[in-house]
């Protein structure tokens, strides 16, 4: 578009808004993430600054590992649910792969029949499951990752990871090669303060504002303890 100057690539915003927003700026995270990044992006793409009359659909658009799209109705929900399967699994999975997706609006946004018949699970659109499913690919044995998307509510509890184990159960996954992940925008949001008690052992949790991190919810044994040592 006329009159703009050179485009600039997500990591060059991302790195600007760093110090467009510097510390102790309200809702700092919110506004310096990646997602915020590509946002922008997308915007001085499609030339959607002001003055100029041009505006994008508010669709919260998301690219899964395979290169393939999804839309989702905008929202805090979407926007973890795009984290996720944007950032998370680029980060902590070897080789991902989506097997479901949803929303509350609409239940089933994607799913891979094919790898899940691949995988021997079953994939029944109702309350038993996660919000995404996810497999790594990339160990000798996949894993089965379940990821509950908490925008107000709905953490990985005690009932819900037993509930999520029989599923993986039932395609002879073993607990050994199941991983369970909360996700939230933020540690200072409320649906996090709100939630974090009823978090199972087990399990991980995740926030989408520092990508980077995980907080390991570590489920000891009382007769091997492991000392802190053993995790640093």
């Amino acid at each position: 578009m006329a009159g703009l100057p050179a485009l600039l690539s997500v990591a060059d915003i991302h790195e600007r808004l760093q110090s467009i927003f510097p510390e102790g700026s309200p809702n700092r995270s919110s506004c310096v993430w990646e997602i915020a990044a590509r946002t922008i992006f997308v915007m001085l793409y499609v030339g959607a600054i002001e003055g100029q009359d041009v505006w994008i659909r508010p669709d919260q658009v998301i690219t899964f590992p395979n290169g393939e799209t999804r839309r989702m109705v905008p929202g805090p929900s979407a926007k973890i649910s795009k984290a996720i399967i944007e950032d998370f699994s680029k980060r902590f999975l070897i080789e991902p792969g989506v097997i479901f997706l949803s929303e509350s609006a609409n239940k089933v946004v994607a799913r891979d029949d094919q790898l899940a018949k691949s995988l021997n699970l079953s994939i029944e659109a109702d309350k038993k499951l996660a919000d995404i499913i996810m497999a790594d690919l990339g160990p000798s044995h996949p894993f089965l990752v379940f990821v509950e998307v908490a925008a107000t509510d709905g953490p990985v509890n005690e009932m819900r990871k037993a509930a999520l184990q029989k599923i993986a159960a039932n395609a002879g996954f073993s607990k050994q090669h199941v991983v369970f992940v909360t996700a939230y925008l933020d540690c200072s949001d409320r649906a996090f303060k709100k939630t974090v008690d009823a978090l199972s052992w087990g399990t991980f949790a995740w926030f989408a504002s520092e990508p980077d991190k995980v907080i390991v919810l570590y489920a000891g044994q009382a007769k091997t303890p492991k000392k802190l040592i053993d995790f640093v």
